[in-house]
């Protein structure tokens, strides 16, 4: 969503959206714009509504896990 609706979460200047204006410019090389990174304003997201369900699903379990994990090793 930040790549196809860069005006949320974006300040403007002169009617230009400043994409990336919250990370140093001496790391905007590292950005990742490869597929599914590629996308740009107005473009379909990479993922429909079932896969970012799925993919939100996944990175709760992982975190739960991770934690659990965390805990046990404490005890």
């Amino acid at each position: 969503m930040r790549d196809t609706n860069p005006e949320k979460f974006y300040p403007a200047k002169n009617g230009v959206v400043q994409k990336f204006d919250d990370l140093p410019k001496k790391y905007w090389d590292n950005i990742n714009t490869e597929a599914p990174f590629d996308r740009k304003k107005g473009d379909k997201a990479a993922l429909n509504e079932a896969e970012i369900k799925d993919v939100v699903t996944f990175l709760r379990h992982a975190h739960r896990r991770q934690v659990a994990t965390s805990q046990a090793m404490k005890q």
